[in-house]
């Protein structure tokens, strides 16, 4: 578990960039801690870390406090901690894949470990829609290398989305959020750098 003064020293953001980030729920503090009163210091798990270096690259774009919110909601549901924070990742993948959780979570938390533990390149996509309530999240790695290690670890062929396949995507509109807005690309090895002290 992580301070806020840990946290600020990890992503590199302001204290107060984080108490309004969480007042507003785009980055979770543990309920216990949570606005418990004078004497309480709010703790984060480490997955809040990853979650807050995403968010704040997101946030040099000026996005506002409420589409940052959908961005942290639509990196957390795909993003597993017990994989990224596993010393035993392949065991962690096959405990995932016997409870028959989607794929692509399992893919997505992969390169976000390996981002940071191996320095492997890989690419986070944020697209936000007309409205600014939805982020949607695609990822991929152009590397063959970063491909095939993923691909042993999950222990089958991922099918990987090509640079124009995400940007057809990202552009689809949607019934409710009309036409993707603006996309971000991010590069989760150079992002998650200050992550690896984690490690």
């Amino acid at each position: 578990m992580l301070t806020l003064s840990e946290l600020k020293e990890i992503s590199g953001l302001k204290p107060r960039t984080l108490q309004v980030w969480t007042d507003a729920a785009v980055l979770w503090a543990e309920a216990s801690t949570d606005r418990q009163g004078r004497g309480v210091h709010r703790r984060y798990k480490e997955i809040e870390a990853i979650i807050a270096v995403l968010i704040g690259e997101v946030a040099r774009y000026d996005i506002p406090v409420g589409a940052l919110l959908a961005a942290s909601n639509s990196i957390r549901i795909n993003l597993e901690d017990y994989i990224v924070f596993n010393s035993d990742a392949d065991g962690a993948v096959k405990w995932y894949k016997d409870d028959r959780r989607p794929d692509d979570c399992i893919v997505f938390s992969l390169l976000v470990r390996q981002a940071i533990v191996e320095g492997w390149r890989s690419y986070m996509f944020l697209s936000l829609s007309e409205s600014e309530r939805r982020f949607y999240l695609n990822f991929c790695a152009f590397d063959n290398e970063v491909r095939k290690g993923v691909e042993e670890m999950i222990g089958e062929k991922y099918e990987w989305p090509s640079f124009d396949e995400i940007m057809n995507y990202t552009s689809i509109p949607s019934h409710q959020d009309g036409r993707a807005k603006s996309c971000i690309m991010i590069d989760l090895e150079k992002a998650l750098e200050p992550i690896r002290s984690l490690f």
